[in-house]
């Protein structure tokens, strides 16, 4: 049974011959129920602190589990942006690679072309060169003709 400063107010004892001075046993009661009533107030003030803190500490942790879940979604949100960082990066080198190819492709399709016209640039200036040639040498001819008809034949 617990005992309430009331109840220490409301104790009330039996006297005797030789029993204790009421006003003593008065004054000790009436000081032990004060100091029973102030620990009583201290401590129902202490437990509306600690329920006060628990609640705190409740929201605190649920917090922290907030934080750590806004943490980890952060983390895979990091993830998922290098895995696609990287995927953009090998899509970029694979197409550059194509234009690469195909550039060279076409360089190459290019220069292959370049060969062919001089070639045939050079077998039209061998062919000009031997038409020359031979219309040089047929004009020779022509004239040394004339020249071997007009000039007097020593004898």
């Amino acid at each position: 049974m617990k005992i309430t400063p009331q109840d220490i107010h409301k104790q009330e004892f039996k006297t005797g011959m030789r029993g204790y001075d009421k006003d003593e046993v008065d004054a000790f009661l009436q000081m032990i129920a004060e100091q029973l009533e102030e620990t009583l107030n201290d401590n129902a003030g202490l437990h509306d602190r600690v329920k006060e803190l628990e609640v705190k500490t409740g929201e605190y942790h649920k917090l922290e589990r907030n934080l750590e879940e806004t943490l980890l979604a952060a983390q895979k949100v990091t993830e998922q942006m290098k895995g696609n960082t990287e995927k953009e990066a090998q899509v970029i080198l694979k197409e550059a690679e194509l234009k690469a190819e195909k550039i060279i492709a076409e360089a190459s399709k290019e220069s292959e072309r370049y060969r062919q016209e001089i070639t045939a640039l050079r077998s039209q200036r061998d062919q000009m060169l031997a038409q020359f040639k031979a219309i040089l040498e047929q004009n020779y001819r022509f004239l040394k003709a004339i020249t071997d008809n007009t000039e007097p034949k020593k004898e």
